[in-house]
């Protein structure tokens, strides 16, 4: 194809838009000088300046070194157009994922704020989380019948109680359909007085057994574990909990790990024609732990079962 030719083809892709002004003008001017070149080396050809190998080596050059160039911009613009799209593509990842977070933590802020609606008048002030009380216990009797799904349940009040603890572990059973998960939905690994401390230095955990288990976290501490045992077992409890109404049901379900709290109702016993007695502990030295042998037999009267009718936050 000879200058004119070219240049001519070129001018139609320009007409229609296949390329830009720019372009246009680079590749006229390339045409031109290769067809410049070209006709400077026929002309030494024909003048005998250079043999016709030379003139076929030369020619060959001009001419690919001009297609390879075309490639290199080709090339180019493939790959510009290609990281043009890559980053099309990551924005709207990026906006995506941007537009989720935003989604995600509003839901939880909207969920933080019901919870801080629903907790803001059970908050107590003025009392230092660093020395609580050991629980309380009175006396007390009588006893409140219930009946759910068609059982009737009968429940005997031991003892008043209160504790002021550090809630360390929870069990939730709301999503279970036994009779006794549907009493009692929660349980709470309650850390009390001296046990706070001591609980720092712990693996505590609740299982759906509705039994609790606590171990050293570090290997080192095993020797402080046992040597300290007796007084670590008497400062942590696990808490079946029971709720006296919905609005307590509700509020025991907004309780987190590390919440300081103070729970007051009764120390119960549990009685049904068709279950077992469910009887709690009267005393905070039977509490168990099992990190040395999990198979072996548990007391289950070592917890607390509380009927509950107050749930407070310590600030």
């Amino acid at each position: 194809m000879d200058e004119e030719q070219e240049l001519k083809r070129l001018r139609q892709r320009k007409d229609n838009n296949e390329v830009s002004a720019e372009e246009y003008e680079l590749e006229r001017i390339d045409i031109i000088d290769r067809n410049q070149k070209l006709y400077e080396l026929k002309r030494q050809l024909e003048d005998g300046e250079i043999d016709g190998a030379t003139y076929n080596k030369l020619s060959y050059v001009i001419i690919n070194r001009s297609k390879n160039e075309e490639k290199t911009i080709e090339d180019l613009d493939n790959k510009k157009s290609h990281a043009e799209s890559r980053i099309k593509i990551h924005f709207k990842v990026i906006i995506g994922i941007t537009i989720l977070l935003v989604f995600v933590f509003s839901i939880i802020g909207a969920f933080e704020a019901i919870r801080a609606s629903k907790i803001s008048s059970h908050i107590i002030t003025g009392i230092n989380k660093e020395n609580l009380p050991d629980p309380v216990q009175g006396t007390t009797s009588g006893e409140i019948n219930i009946n759910i799904d068609g059982t009737d349940i009968r429940i005997e009040k031991l003892a008043s109680y209160t504790i002021y603890g550090k809630v360390v572990a929870i069990h939730n059973y709301t999503l279970k359909k036994t009779l006794y998960e549907k009493l009692s939905p929660v349980d709470f690994a309650i850390a009390y007085g001296e046990g706070i401390e001591i609980a720092e230095r712990l693996n505590i955990t609740t299982n759906s057994d509705r039994m609790a288990a606590y171990r050293p976290k570090n290997d080192s501490d095993f020797e402080w574990f046992n040597k300290n045992y007796e007084l670590i077992r008497t400062k942590l409890s696990n808490n079946h909990l029971i709720h006296a109404n919905d609005e307590i049901r509700d509020l025991l379900l907004q309780v987190r790990v590390g919440d300081y709290v103070k729970i007051k109702g009764y120390l119960v016993g549990v009685y049904s024609d068709q279950y077992d007695p469910w009887v709690s502990s009267l005393s905070r030295d039977d509490n168990y732990h099992f990190y040395m042998n999990p198979s072996a037999d548990k007391d289950s009267s070592a917890c607390e079962i509380i009927y509950v009718t107050e749930v407070n936050w310590l600030e």
